[in-house]
């Protein structure tokens, strides 16, 4: 397990993600090949009236720990709020947590160019870099019908009956660090024994 801490401003962490490095793994066949990473992001509990979200996210793949243009394995993916939010604080004093699959897209040029770098390691593992940028929100909560009542208040919605809303505050400064991970990647593209690319080959 990798853990990313993520913070707001210069303050402290409020949370982390973690990639599950054991169950990377890639899919779709020669068709449409994907690098699949679980992730768990896990929110710290905060205060009543002091809720945070994930809002969205926006992830990218480099082979090198120097992240410029010149070393991106694929091109960066986003995931943003399409009902609800990515994950949200509790305040019950445990973190609120959710797990997603990040899903790169690779082509078949990059899927050579990552089994290069991997020969030149003389490896059967790869290193790779994963460096996410997240957006987060406070959130002002309103409608009875919220999991914590002493967080929310009278609304201009609450007798449409759509459930629970929130107002949202944006942080202007949301951080996580780039961090590596290693995963297999066997001996060859088309392997087809427990390596990352046995989903590309099928």
């Amino acid at each position: 397990m990798v853990d990313q801490w993520i913070h707001l401003g210069g303050g402290p962490s409020i949370g982390k993600i973690t990639v599950d490095e054991a169950n990377v793994r890639g899919e779709g066949g020669p068709t449409l090949p994907q690098l699949v990473l679980p992730i768990t992001i896990a929110l710290d509990p905060q205060p009543d009236g002091k809720s945070l979200a994930l809002l969205a996210l926006r992830a990218s793949l480099y082979s090198s720990q120097q992240t410029f243009a010149s070393t991106v394995a694929c091109q960066p993916i986003e995931i943003g709020m399409t009902s609800g939010f990515l994950a949200w604080s509790m305040t019950n004093g445990k973190p609120g947590s959710n797990k997603i699959e990040l899903r790169f897209f690779l082509r078949p040029g990059e899927i050579e160019a990552l089994e290069r770098k991997r020969h030149e390691a003389s490896s059967d593992r790869l290193s790779l870099y994963l460096e996410l940028k997240p957006s987060v929100g406070g959130l002002f909560n309103f409608s009875q019908e919220s999991h914590s009542r002493s967080e929310t208040r009278a609304g201009p919605f609450d007798d449409m009956g759509f459930g629970v809303y929130a107002q949202v505050f944006n942080f202007w400064t949301a951080t996580i660090q780039t961090q590596s991970f290693t995963t297999p990647w066997g001996t060859g593209r088309h392997s087809e024994t427990g390596c990352v690319t046995r989903g590309f080959a099928k």
